[in-house]
């Protein structure tokens, strides 16, 4: 090659599809920021495909294919292995019991880990075994030397895949693991995103065809149903279809019973009811007493077999590589289909359409392997020359992990959000002029005023029962298209309480949808409606407090980051203490939250003030990161 001044800077692009089952992983080679070719899936282990389960040996995490080997050789280490573990990271009440499972695992070890620990060590491990397997690629050469290519590794950039589905406190556990495993930049991206990208480069190089060629404002919804859950997402063409078409969300829900896990378990549960009663005892107990394991590891190997299974199956199978009928697997797949299509249904008449409306559907995920799916959908959806059903057939686990190198280009730092605004929430005194929906004013038939009532919401301070208080209060930061540049700062007035036996000051960040109309004192989270029995309200009559709501924030309203930073107790000796009701005592400190924006970065500094009244100096600052352009957060498009 050339001398240094013209030599190229060579750097390689990963994709991460961290699936629930099993990881792929696909690669680029990049000059100057170009990639030099189509993605490749990267085969570890000698493997294009790992299986997402792991375990401690040692305190040394193994996973995949050598975790496996080791549950063989050692049945009771089968005991210690933990798979589908992705779940846990989606808060559901349908995969309670497995997070549970895993928890108790991870606190059996000799030396017990959280599940945040378990998930970073997991990635880090990933990460080597994706750098060693690099190191043999046939691309190597094109590095000027193997200085070179190590320096390429060090700053590897890596694409992470995460369901769409995922709520904002999931992908930020992820970044988070990510972070903590050393990958130096990381970028998130949907896995529909990536999918729909795969199919659609395709078909646009005419890789594969069914049906006219899709045009500008066509519809395309991708049903990406995985071993996990399943993603459903409705796409805009916004231009005639090519290999770089761009497509924009129109709208997307989650189906997490459709996932594969849930299909299995009903299988296993159907079995063993049916086993039971064919050996006229515990199936499970006597199988796993002959194999030599315990039911815990039995059940793992069932569900894995069963899943191996339902992806080849198809309507007349006869060789099954389980003791499943077809009608058992059918059974199974119906209450998939069912609930697939119900979700379906649902996306499209959310924007006040119909399914003949969409031009084309696509199947992805490990579930679109499967036959008796794939056909029936098209069976009930199908329509020449209207609507078409496709799946990427050419290998379901590569199309996540080429899609997300094929839909964008050189994986760089993120920037800031724009399109949002950001906000701080804060407690305020109850104020009725500000806060009208804390309060109800009743009238009768003659327009008087018969009474005034507080809403639940409106509470005595813990601090000063005097004084009436309201919870998480809009107080805006940074509002949605403001141009952000290095050295920009924004400033918030802020009274924290901190413990006095471990003092430390908290506070949450939300961000607010482009849209979203609100003012400072609204309130961020959402309230049940309650009508009125009698008389005529005038005032805060269309809210009430719902502890059930699913999601606790308004819509347009979303969690963002949380910081909790430890105060050096020494520098709090002459700030004001205050007693709660329950006898704990807290410092009363006056702040100011301040936000600076770095180069790739947002700090928040909290200058607390000094004790003395009237003086409006800093006694000591302390500070943190609050976003990472390295590690955001917030998804690709």
């Amino acid at each position: 090659m050339g001398d240094d001044a013209t030599k190229s800077e060579m750097s390689i692009n990963v994709c991460i599809d961290y699936g629930t089952y099993e990881t792929t992983v696909s690669y680029v080679v990049c000059e100057n920021g170009r990639p030099g070719g189509e993605p490749v899936v990267l085969r570890i282990h000698n493997s294009e495909t790992t299986r997402t389960m792991a375990t401690y040996v040692d305190d040394r995490l193994i996973y995949g294919q050598e975790c496996e080997n080791a549950a063989t050789r050692d049945p009771q280490l089968g005991d210690k292995v933990m798979h589908h573990f992705k779940l846990c990271l989606y808060d559901s009440a349908e995969f309670a019991d497995h997070k549970k499972t895993i928890e108790g695992i991870l606190a059996s070890f000799p030396q017990p880990k959280t599940f945040e620990t378990f998930i970073a060590d997991h990635i880090r491990a990933l990460n080597e075994d994706i750098k060693a397997a690099l190191r043999d690629i046939p691309e190597k050469t094109n590095f000027y030397d193997q200085e070179e290519l190590e320096a390429a590794l060090a700053r590897l950039k890596v694409r992470l895949t995460v369901p769409q589905m995922w709520k904002d406190d999931c992908r930020k556990k992820m970044q988070e693991a990510a972070k903590k495993a050393g990958l130096p930049v990381v970028v998130l991206a949907y896995e529909p995103r990536c999918a729909l990208a795969h199919i659609v480069y395709r078909q646009a190089k005419r890789q594969f065809s069914r049906g006219r060629k899709l045009k500008k404002g066509d519809l395309i919804l991708v049903i990406d149903i995985g071993s996990g859950t399943a993603d459903f997402a409705l796409y805009e063409l916004e231009d005639d279809l090519s290999a770089t078409s761009h497509f924009k969300d129109i709208a997307y829900g989650t189906g997490s019973l459709c996932g594969a896990f849930s299909c299995h378990k009903s299988l296993l549960k159907l079995l063993v009811r049916r086993m039971n009663g064919e050996v006229g005892g515990d199936w499970v107990r006597l199988v796993a007493a002959k194999l030599k394991i315990s039911e815990r590891e039995f059940e793992r190997r069932a569900l894995e077999a069963i899943e191996v299974s339902l992806k080849n199956f198809y309507s007349g199978c006869e060789s099954l590589n389980f003791y499943l009928y077809e009608g058992e697997f059918e059974q199974a797949l119906d209450e998939v289909f069912k609930s697939m299509t119900a979700k379906v249904e649902e996306i499209v008449a959310t924007k006040g359409l119909k399914t003949s409306d969409v031009n084309m559907m696509c199947m992805s995920g490990g579930m679109s392997n499967n036959d008796y799916l794939y056909n029936k959908l098209r069976n009930k959806y199908e329509v020449v020359g209207q609507i078409i059903v496709v799946r990427d057939l050419s290998d379901s686990h590569h199309a996540v992990a080429c899609g997300g190198l094929l839909r964008y280009q050189n994986i760089t730092k993120q920037s800031f959000p724009l399109k949002y605004g950001y906000a701080m929430l804060q407690r305020e005194e109850f104020d009725e002029g500000k806060h009208v929906d804390g309060f109800t004013v009743w009238r009768d038939d003659d327009d008087k005023v018969v009474s005034k009532t507080h809403k639940p919401w409106v509470k005595d301070s813990p601090y000063d029962t005097q004084v009436r208080i309201v919870e998480d209060r809009i107080h805006k930061i940074i509002d949605s298209g403001k141009v952000i540049t290095k050295g920009d700062e924004w400033s918030i007035g802020h009274v924290f309480y901190a413990p006095v036996d471990d003092p430390r000051i908290s506070a949450e960040f939300v961000y607010l949808s482009k849209h979203f109309k609100c003012k400072n004192s609204d309130p961020a989270r959402r309230h049940r409606v309650k009508r009125a029995k009698s008389a005529k309200q005038v005032k805060g009559d269309e809210e009430e407090e719902d502890e059930e709501a699913k999601d606790p924030f308004k819509d347009g309203v979303h969690p963002w980051t949380k910081i909790c930073l430890p105060l050096d107790k020494a520098l709090l000796q002459n700030h004001e203490i205050v007693t709660t009701a329950d006898g704990e005592k807290h410092y009363r400190l006056e702040a100011d939250v301040v936000i600076r924006a770095l180069e790739d970065d947002l700090k928040i500094c909290v200058d607390i003030m000094k004790p003395k009244p009237n003086e409006a100096s800093v006694a000591f600052r302390v500070e943190d990161e609050i976003w990472s352009g390295d590690h955001s957060e917030f998804a690709q498009l």
